[in-house]
Formats: structure tokens, sequence, C-alpha cells
């Protein structure tokens, strides 16, 4: 699993109706969000990719996904420095793998609130 609603639970105190809203919100950003970061990198739109990227660090945080942090940051440094640009499809892919695994749980956990 790579969501953990720990913090989740805790912002919301346990109340579901609000943990269903934001875990709903989270999946609508997610998946926008990944269409926008494959597209901005196809068109080389490293600024694009950039604010769609951070947009899912602190969309994710809330959520639980720590394992995604580490290569946001690294698809935010490349797109910001412009160097090493061969790795952002590497980064694009992986990022996007995570939040696909995190909308996959989260559909699943939404629908038992």
């Amino acid at each position: 699993m790579v969501t953990n609603l720990d913090f989740l639970t805790q912002f919301t105190k346990g109340d579901k109706a609000k943990m269903k809203k934001y875990i709903e919100m989270y999946l609508d950003t997610a998946k926008q969000k990944m269409e926008v970061m494959k597209n901005a990198l196809q068109a080389k739109e490293y600024e694009t990719l950039k604010v769609a990227a951070h947009t899912m660090k602190s969309q994710a945080r809330y959520m639980g996904i720590s394992t995604v942090e580490a290569d946001i940051v690294s698809l935010e440094h490349t797109c910001t420095e412009q160097k090493n640009l061969e790795q952002l499809p590497t980064l694009v892919e992986k990022v996007n793998n995570i939040l696909s695994q995190s909308i996959t749980e989260l559909l699943e956990k939404v629908n038992t609130l």
C-alpha cells in the first residue's frame, strides 16, 4: 500500500464524511494532474510539469503517500534547473505509477466510508 490515512483521520478527527470529501477531492486532482504531467512532458512545457507535480506533492502528503515525495522534488528540481532532462520521462512515469496505485487504494477506501 502506498497510502496511509493516519494524517487525514487526525485532520478530520475521524469524521467519515469529511474524509470522503477530501479523498474525492484528491482523486479528482490526481487524475487531472497526472494527465497534465504527461502532456506537459510530451510538449516539453517544463514549468507546467513542475506546477502540476508541486500540486500533487502537497495533495499526496494529506493521503500519506510518502513514497512519491522524493521523486516529485527531483522532478521539480529538474524542471527548474533544466538539466538532466532525460530523467524526466522516468520520473513522470514513476510518479504517475505511485499516484495510480494511490487512486486504486483510495477508490476502495472511499466506498467503505
